[in-house]
């Protein structure tokens, strides 16, 4: 996504609090739809005049006085249910694609508003851009990462026609094998795309090992990639 900086989910750090990311995930957990206020009105109970304060975090805020000039009341206000505003939220959770532990795999939050909430099943591979938060307990001083969504990109999986007898590559399957390598460089610090990442991702689009290797070499024969070592790749 434009403006975002695209992270596996083992690589979050602390610095990247409040900026926009984007993630790859399978959806591993999901939860129950709630409603969340967004805003709350409250009505001075000396004047009746109503103030519409914002939610911050998963507390709502009161009023400390009122807001109409000439009152100054300090004490007394009605929360007025029916004016404040509320959106659905819901809770999934995220697990890293290819975790290097496959028993233990990485995990993060993410946190769905209005439009987002129950578009996702479970094992769904999916891109979440959004904001990262950190949330803490009220008694502890370590927190969790979680992203508030902005948006959701779904894997679009199919098979590719490859005709693995003979050995060779369609054009399709060359131009996946492509785009698999820039998409990973775009998100690699060295600007380089991992070979055994490029084979996996390859995998799950049913290109199997053999035929993407064989790819790959045809395609720095062709000079269409560089090798920078024995397990890397970048696109010309």
């Amino acid at each position: 996504m434009s403006g975002s900086r695209n992270l596996k989910i083992r690589d979050i750090r602390s610095k990247d609090i409040t900026n926009t990311i984007s993630v790859e995930g399978e959806v591993s957990t999901i939860g129950e739809i709630h409603p969340k206020l967004k805003t709350v009105a409250y009505m001075c109970d000396n004047c009746e005049f109503v103030m519409y304060l914002p939610v911050e975090g998963s507390k709502a805020g009161k009023p400390v006085h009122c807001e109409n000039e000439w009152c100054g009341n300090k004490s007394g206000f009605t929360l007025l249910e029916k004016k404040s505003s509320r959106i659905d939220s819901q809770q999934i959770w995220i697990e890293e694609l290819n975790p290097i532990d496959p028993i233990n795999p990485r995990s993060l939050l993410v946190h769905l508003e209005g439009d987002l909430v129950d578009t996702v099943n479970v094992k769904d591979k999916i891109v979440v851009t959004g904001v990262l938060k950190a949330h803490f307990k009220a008694t502890s001083t370590t927190g969790d990462f979680v992203i508030e969504a902005n948006s959701i990109e779904k894997y679009k999986e199919k098979s590719l026609d490859v005709d693995n007898k003979t050995g060779t590559d369609s054009r399709e399957v060359k131009q996946v094998i492509l785009d698999i390598i820039e998409r990973l460089s775009s998100s690699s610090p060295s600007k380089n795309a991992s070979l055994e990442d490029v084979y996996q991702e390859a995998l799950k689009l049913q290109i199997e090992r053999e035929c993407a290797e064989e790819c790959v070499t045809k395609l720095k024969h062709h000079g269409d990639l560089l090798a920078p070592d024995s397990k890397h790749v970048k696109i010309v």
